[in-house]
């Protein structure tokens, strides 16, 4: 059991400071906090004692965060657990269990000084290079990076939460990645921005990070002049001039692609630094150390929205059609030009987005349940007993078959208590507010999927769906009493949907809705006695194919 810890002391001098502009805000922790003492909460055990409320409204993607340890003897319990995750810093074993394909070697030229960052795929390269003097950077173990990504994500809300621990979802609104530098004397990368969100502790050695605000805020791609390749100059400068007309390609200055005076901060073991996405930063190891950065990125609105609004677009016929140099009017009278075509589709896109919003849409892009993570789902047993021992054993990644082989939801079905009504609930809500299909959402019964493939031929499709954990024959679910829900799936090529659940059918009322065309749902209060109905209707607003307007 974790040691009683004595409530951190504030200073009576402001320790955090409120105003934004400030490129950098200075925490003191004069009583130990443990990373993972607090796990899942583990962006309280980063910044304490600044309160997660603190840093979210004043500090979070608008400055940084230098949290220093004031007493020397506190320095190794704090990061104890982490350490014991990467192997007590043992450079063979870090890049030996790395979650990346290839370890990088920052080589520098010594004429011009600028770095050449090299894949090197063999491991005894990279640790022969490593142990020339080449600092390395690779991913840190999956399920390491599974607990402190998932963790912050939850954290911070980036993506409301959600995280895809195998990285091969298209439509998951937050993902991270957590890298360990290896740091060697005298290594010195140059200024550079980043694209996203960025916490880094230092593990071992000291590092002198020096930090000045960017012009550009909430960048869509960072801006790198230290590496060499001139390749990288040119969707960087563009994506920069997009926010910031006067954006040079250029080291840092200030009014011309930067904000305010360069600060400087030390970190030593247990130091943490948060800065945010877009800031300037230049880092000078002092001495040869392991420092851990957590990247968070997410979704941002216009991606989000614009992949809806491509779903409802490609609903009509006139914007699934292909665009040619001319287009016959509808009578094939005439042609007109891809231009007036072109003109004319836009001049009806607000209408059509007007009554999109005002039929549900933001209800219908997030739907409750990406209001809520999926984290702790994902984060099984052995993980969280990994957080509290900071135990390391052999690495293995299971964390695919988490999303990809998807259990059947069944009734009754779970769902957060502020989104289980009752029937009184029911009945006061449905006074002002109209129950509507998504529009985005597709529903269809797993038969209609399996039913035409011969199962001896094609053995990924199986002719009945299986409960969760549970292989068993008697535990098989027939086909036709399972629905697959699919929402949001038409703004990507491979159309991955943003949601998709198996429910099982158990009464008549959601067949009724399935076979219901029309977008409005009619409820009765017959209906609404019946505690298995309240509890489908539950679900299906919850996962998004029903929504409040």
């Amino acid at each position: 059991m974790a040691p009683r810890l004595k409530k951190a002391r504030i200073a009576s001098t402001p320790l955090h400071g409120n105003d934004s502009s400030e490129a950098v805000v200075h925490v003191k922790q004069t009583a130990i906090r443990p990373i993972l003492q607090s796990y899942p909460d583990l962006l309280h055990d980063l910044l304490d004692p600044m309160t997660n409320d603190e840093f979210l409204n004043r500090n979070f993607r608008k400055s940084a965060v230098h949290v220093t340890v004031t007493q020397e003897k506190d320095r190794e319990q704090r990061i104890a657990k982490l350490r014991a995750r990467l192997f007590d810093l043992d450079s063979e074993s870090i890049l030996q269990h790395t979650a990346s394909d290839t370890v990088f070697v920052w080589l520098r030229n010594t004429t011009t000084g600028l770095i050449q960052s090299i894949a090197v795929a063999d491991l005894e390269t990279a640790l022969a290079l490593h142990r020339a003097g080449h600092a390395t950077y690779c991913r840190a173990p999956p399920s390491l990076e599974r607990l402190l990504v998932g963790a912050l994500l939850e954290n911070t809300g980036l993506g409301c939460g959600q995280y895809d621990p195998t990285g091969s979802s298209l439509t998951s609104l937050g993902r991270g990645e957590v890298e360990v530098f290896q740091g060697t004397a005298g290594h010195v990368p140059s200024w550079h921005t980043d694209f996203q969100e960025n916490f880094t502790v230092q593990l071992s050695g000291v590092k002198r990070w020096r930090l000045q605000k960017g012009s550009v805020t909430h960048p869509l791609r960072g801006c790198t002049p230290h590496y060499r390749s001139p390749s990288s100059v040119e969707p960087q400068l563009k994506a920069a001039r997009m926010i910031d007309k006067n954006f040079q390609f250029a080291h840092p200055k200030k009014d011309v692609n930067a904000v305010g005076e360069v600060e400087e901060v030390v970190l030593r073991p247990g130091d943490v630094l948060y800065f945010p996405a877009g800031m300037w930063h230049q880092v000078v190891t002092e001495e040869p150390g392991v420092s851990l950065n957590i990247s968070l990125m997410a979704t941002n609105y216009a991606a989000l929205t614009c992949q809806a609004l491509q779903h409802v677009l490609l609903q009509k016929s006139s914007w699934r059609e292909c665009v040619t140099r001319s287009v016959s009017t509808s009578n094939g009278s005439q042609s007109i030009s891809v231009i007036e075509h072109l003109k004319s589709l836009l001049q009806a896109l607000p209408d059509i987005v007007r009554e999109f919003e005002a039929g549900g849409g933001a209800q219908s892009i997030l739907p409750p349940c990406l209001h809520y993570s999926k984290f702790t789902k994902l984060m099984d047993k052995e993980n969280r007993i990994e957080a509290d021992n900071g135990s390391m054993e052999e690495e293995s990644d299971d964390s695919s078959a988490t999303l990809e082989e998807l259990p059947v939801l069944e009734p009754p079905f779970e769902i957060p208590a502020e989104h289980s009504l009752t029937r009184k609930a029911f009945i006061k809500r449905l006074e002002t507010h109209t129950l509507r299909k998504n529009p985005l959402a597709v529903l269809a019964r797993y038969d209609e999927i399996t039913r035409f493939y011969n199962q001896t031929d094609h053995t990924e499709f199986s002719s009945h769906v299986r409960r969760e954990e549970d292989d068993s024959d008697e535990n098989q679910i027939p086909d036709d009493q399972v629905y697959v829900l699919n929402v949001n799936f038409a703004g990507n090529e491979g159309q991955e949907s943003l949601i998709r659940v198996l429910i099982r059918n158990t009464d008549e009322f959601l067949c009724s809705l399935y076979g219901n065309v029309s977008n409005r749902v009619e409820i009765d209060d017959g209906a609404l006695e019946s505690k298995n109905v309240r509890n489908v209707l539950d679900c299906l607003i919850y996962y998004g194919y029903l929504v409040w307007v």
